[in-house]
């Protein structure tokens, strides 16, 4: 191990100054680490505080009864408030959120009429209360609207204080954090059309073809599925025949010259074209073969499901179909 030089002559602070630059030379990682955290603090400290302005600013517009925001509190908002939920996605139709948190804003609007009650008659601690539990309710619909914890952790970090010596000095601190809550759930309200809605289900029924969701759900969803999956095939067959005079996959290729745009490449155009033929020309056979019992042999809503996304598949082909007879 290294070990300092004896320099003969040096005081015993300058050797303990020695000591101390041979330590951090020896050691960089803490020290560079120590001055990342510090920078940490200070970032989040400036964060905090010009969320604390803003705050002010909130209550003095709200005191003064003002209808317009000045430019600057417009652009915050949309530097603070908008750059979370642009990206954010929703859990529940734009309606619901939005009704959702207006309900949250309702509920802090009161809570804000009542801080001059609990301010004339010095009800501190009942207020606080009542900001606590306010806060905690917000959060938690906060994280049934939005996917992920990220807006209501926003919302509770914003909402945060530190606590007085007594009520009556936590209050202020408090009244303050209540504006800036308010203020943060106004700015998700006006950044809803950036929000992404709830992403749907590529295997739910809604996702099948229109035609077959319209004329098959109600069939399906109230347990006949076995005559939803041959109306399904109906709906297949009649399509056939409006492009071509033919209701069946195999005459509808051959006599009416069937042709379906689609193909991945033109060298593999041939191979598209058969498959879309034996797709339709499969859902001939399954037609026939349901057709000969009284129940179709389905009673399993997932089988049933799967044969109505294989007349949806051959659907969704079909709409770039045209005949080419002569």
């Amino acid at each position: 191990m290294e070990t300092l030089p004896k320099l003969s002559g040096t005081s015993g602070s300058c050797s303990q100054s020695l000591k101390r630059r041979h330590n951090r030379a020896l050691h960089p990682t803490a020290s560079s680490f120590a001055r990342s955290s510090l920078r940490f603090r200070r970032r989040v400290s400036l964060v905090v505080s010009q969320m604390r302005i803003l705050a002010g600013m909130v209550v003095n517009l709200r005191a003064a009864g003002a209808n317009s925001r000045p430019h600057c509190m417009d652009h915050m908002c949309h530097t603070i408030g908008h750059t979370k939920e642009s990206m954010a996605t929703l859990l529940k139709p734009h309606k619901e959120v939005e009704k959702a948190i207006a309900a949250r804003v309702r509920a802090g609007n009161d809570l804000t009429a009542n801080a001059d009650i609990a301010e004339r008659n010095a009800g501190y601690r009942d207020w606080l209360s009542l900001f606590a539990t306010w806060r905690k309710e917000t959060i938690d619909v906060l994280d049934t609207l939005y996917e992920g914890k990220d807006i209501g952790w926003d919302f509770g970090f914003l909402t945060d204080t530190s606590e007085g010596s007594s009520p009556m000095y936590t209050f202020p601190k408090r009244q303050r954090a209540l504006g800036t809550g308010l203020f943060w759930l106004e700015s998700l309200t006006e950044g809803l059309p950036l929000a992404v809605g709830e992403s749907p289900d590529a295997i739910a029924i809604e996702s099948l073809h229109p035609e077959i969701y319209a004329k098959c759900r109600n069939l399906y969803e109230g347990g006949d599925y076995a005559v939803a999956v041959e109306k399904s095939f109906k709906l297949v067959r009649d399509r056939l025949r409006a492009l071509t005079g033919y209701e069946t996959g195999s005459e509808a290729f051959g006599k009416g010259h069937l042709y379906v745009d689609g193909a991945a490449a033109p060298h593999v155009d041939a191979d598209f074209q058969e498959g879309v033929r034996f797709l339709t020309m499969a859902i001939d056979r399954f037609r026939n073969e349901k057709s000969h019992t009284a129940a179709g042999n389905i009673s399993d809503p997932i089988r049933a499901y799967e044969y109505l996304r294989l007349s949806s598949l051959a659907m969704h082909l079909l709409e770039g179909a045209q005949s080419r007879s002569s």
